[in-house]
């Protein structure tokens, strides 16, 4: 959910689907993308990115291991995300862009 501080009103961003549960969540710097470490249907966390406008998802990761902690490059236009992917727990490495 959005929270609107000024005039507190929630707008959900993401869209439900069976049993989800999001641990980390990233606001793009010209707010018009959320990115979110989601566990869907008990699989393991993928990173997702949705347009706040629309609500358009779309799935970064798909993987055997845990993608979390997703965090916007100053520009928008790459993320950094937590992955034991590669070399173990918390590597680091840039999503592809996402538009």
């Amino acid at each position: 959910m959005l929270y609107n501080l000024s005039d507190g009103t929630e707008t959900p961003v993401t869209q439900e689907v069976g049993k989800a549960y999001s641990v980390s969540i990233a606001v793009s710097p010209a707010a018009e993308w959320v990115a979110t470490s989601e566990q869907r249907d008990g699989e393991d966390y993928e990173i997702w990115v949705i347009e706040v406008a629309s609500g358009t998802e779309r799935q970064i990761t798909s993987n055997d291991e845990a993608d979390t902690n997703p965090v916007w490059s100053p520009d928008g236009s790459r993320l950094l995300y937590s992955s034991g992917e590669i070399c173990g727990p918390m590597t680091c490495r840039t999503a592809a862009q996402h538009r």
